[in-house]
């Protein structure tokens, strides 16, 4: 992550969230035979949102340290307003109708 590119109208428009200020993204780029399991991630959330891209940020609250664990991220998971957590082949996710209290796998 040591290059920032400058990114497309298009992508401007569509995942906003990754622009800096400066118009430039900083992307990662995979190899499906290397990491199949986030290549199909990032592939099925394409066939859904028609946006091939995915946020990878670092996994803590300001002011505490970086995830170590997975229990460092479940904690986080619950002290967070996060949606959704991706551990290996695990998905949790909140129930949003009861505030997000339960969980699901």
């Amino acid at each position: 992550m040591i290059n920032a590119f400058e990114v497309t109208e298009k992508c401007k428009s569509k995942a906003p969230a990754i622009v800096h200020v400066d118009g430039t993204a900083r992307p990662q780029f995979l190899v499906k035979d290397k990491n199949p399991l986030l290549h199909s991630l990032i592939s099925n959330f394409y066939k859904i949102t028609d946006v091939p891209i995915l946020i990878n940020t670092s996994l803590n609250i300001k002011g505490e340290p970086i995830c170590m664990s997975q229990n460092d991220a479940i904690n986080f998971f619950f002290k967070t307003e996060i949606d959704f957590l991706s551990i290996g082949n695990y998905l949790l996710g909140k129930h949003k109708s009861n505030g997000g209290k339960n969980f699901r796998t």
